[in-house]
């Protein structure tokens, strides 16, 4: 695929976990929610391959084990807190699983939104320099 096409699949991938997830919360059997979240699940690691690519394409080898840790670091940090305020929301009764299952997947749309206008206003973002030893790029 080229860089064009998977930032494509991004922004695709972005809204059809989101959709899954926020289907999730609205499953009325055990069967459904599984079939949901399994599909929310693999658009997710498409959106994740996708991106890991063009990091790895765009970002200059020098930089690249730190960009892919600030990366991890993030996506680390951000489950905490989502995990934390889940659960501290369950505990105390503020909302019931249903709705924040509901909130967290309309919640996942706002990176998508971010996303999509970002990838229909960019030109190629691979440049040349990024390309492997006798590869050109054009």
């Amino acid at each position: 695929d080229t860089p064009e096409a998977m930032l494509r699949t991004i922004s695709l991938a972005f809204g059809i976990s989101a959709s899954f997830h926020l289907a999730f919360a609205y499953m009325p059997t055990l069967w459904l929610a599984a079939a949901a979240l399994f599909l929310a699940t693999m658009a997710a690691n498409i959106l994740w391959v996708c991106s890991s690519t063009l990091l790895q394409l765009n970002v200059p080898d020098v930089y690249r084990g730190r960009v892919f840790a600030t990366d991890f670091a993030l996506f680390t940090v951000v489950m905490s807190v989502s995990t934390f305020v889940t659960g501290w929301s369950l505990d105390h009764s503020v909302a019931t699983p249903r709705t924040l299952a509901a909130i967290l997947g309309g919640l996942l749309f706002l990176p998508g939104l971010w996303w999509l206008p970002m990838t229909l206003c960019q030109p190629s973002t691979l440049s040349a320099s990024s390309a492997a030893p006798g590869e050109t790029h054009v």
